[in-house]
C-alpha cells in the first residue's frame, strides 16, 4: 500500500539572494520520500524562480541533503526544476528548503510525496 501527501504553496516567493524558505513537515521513518520544487521551467505556471534547489533539514537544522538541478536525461525533461528522492531516518519533524543557490530571486511552488505505509496527520 502505498500513500502519498502535498505541502507547499503556489505563491512562495525568494526575495533575496541567500534566502532559504523553509517548511515544516511530518515524516515516517523509513520511508522513501520524493521533494521536489517548481519555478519559472514549468510551462504556463507564471512561476518566476529560475533555479530553484530543494533541501532537507532535520528538526534541528542540519542539512541532511539536497539537489539543485536535475542531471543527464532527467535534464532534457525536468531542467532546473529538482526531484529530490530520500529515505526519512526516523519519525518526526523535518523540513523541506527551497533556495536559489545561484542567487536568484522569484516565486515558486514545492511539494513531497511519500511511498510505502501511508501516512497518517
Amino acid at each position: 500500500m502505498s500513500g502519498s501527501f502535498f505541502f507547499g504553496t503556489p505563491d512562495g516567493v525568494i526575495s533575496q539572494p541567500g534566502e532559504i524558505d523553509t517548511f515544516a513537515v511530518p515524516l515516517v521513518g523509513g520511508v522513501n520520500y520524493t521533494a521536489y520544487a517548481h519555478g519559472a521551467a514549468s510551462a504556463g505556471s507564471g512561476l518566476t524562480l529560475t533555479d530553484p534547489a530543494i533541501l532537507i533539514f532535520d528538526a534541528n537544522g542540519n542539512l541532511l541533503g539536497g539537489q539543485d538541478d536535475m542531471s543527464g536525461l532527467l535534464q532534457g525533461v525536468f531542467g532546473n526544476e529538482p526531484f529530490y528522492q530520500f529515505n526519512a531516518p526516523s519519525s518526526g519533524t523535518f523540513y523541506v528548503g527551497v533556495a536559489d543557490l545561484d542567487g536568484g530571486v522569484g516565486s515558486y511552488t514545492w511539494g513531497i510525496s511519500a511511498s510505502g505505509p501511508p501516512v497518517m496527520f
